[in-house]
């Protein structure tokens, strides 16, 4: 979800990512109703050069399926 939204954006390339070392860690998972949970996500994808983009990913999930929304990609332009 995260990895596409970049790559639409231009923001990746697969040639330049180093997938064997993308993570993704929860950070948020609040009940927002009933079978309804809203997550927030961390996703950095590091890139052969030794870059990395990082970018936080918020979307709604269900028991029955995992994406009930649009996942929105906010991308992370500077750590302070």
């Amino acid at each position: 979800m995260a990895l596409s939204a970049l790559q639409n954006d231009g923001e990746i390339r697969n040639e330049a990512v180093d997938f064997d070392h993308v993570t993704s860690k929860t950070l948020v998972s609040e009940r927002i109703r009933r079978n309804l949970w809203r997550q927030v996500f961390r996703v950095t994808v590091p890139l052969k050069s030794g870059k990395r983009v990082e970018a936080m990913v918020v979307s709604d999930a269900s028991a029955e399926e995992c994406s009930m929304s649009d996942p929105q990609v906010f991308l992370i332009a500077k750590k302070l």
